[in-house]
């Protein structure tokens, strides 16, 4: 598999091997397509990324709603808000994901400090991601994830928190 870094970001061997890690061990669309697979870096925290796509059968056994800041601290903050499964809104999404819509933009890092079971430690699309895991057996669609690599503590709470934020 082709990983490129976009023109804006800075080449990272490290990176790159993390990506390619990630598009070995998880089938995405991307890699089953065998296309070359882009890292963009963010203009302000410097954190790298990447977009793919994911089966709701395969994200739903990867995906961790527990995701944390520290990854050191075992009782570490948790930016992620509260689920509320019984409201309107979540209620429709998971019927909508049970009918076969794709969800969009969940925002992840890839990392495999703790929970390696669950290497997709979602930080934005909390309620998208837990409606597709629900819905996973009803229909099993590609769902658009952006991938955050090797990110530090900085770059996790930046991420959560712009990831978090209505305006």
């Amino acid at each position: 598999m082709k990983i490129l870094f976009e023109k804006n970001a800075k080449k990272s061997e490290k990176i790159e091997e993390l990506a390619s890690i990630f598009f070995e061990d998880i089938s995405t669309l991307e890699s089953d397509l065998d296309v070359p697979i882009v890292i963009f870096q963010d203009g302000v925290n410097n954190s790298y990324y990447s977009k793919c796509h994911i089966l709701a059968s395969i994200a739903s056994k990867i995906i961790d709603l527990n995701a944390k800041i520290s990854t050191e601290d075992r009782e570490s903050f948790r930016a992620n808000r509260e689920l509320m499964l019984g409201h309107a809104t979540y209620l429709r999404m998971k019927s909508d994901a049970s009918k076969g819509r794709e969800f969009n933009d969940i925002i992840v890092e890839y990392n495999i400090e703790y929970d390696k079971d669950k290497p997709l430690k979602v930080w934005g699309g909390q309620h998208r991601a837990r409606a597709i895991s629900e819905a996973e057996n009803l229909a099993n669609r590609y769902h658009g994830f952006k991938v955050y690599f090797n990110l530090n503590r900085n770059q996790r709470t930046e991420v959560a928190l712009i990831s978090n934020t209505n305006m």
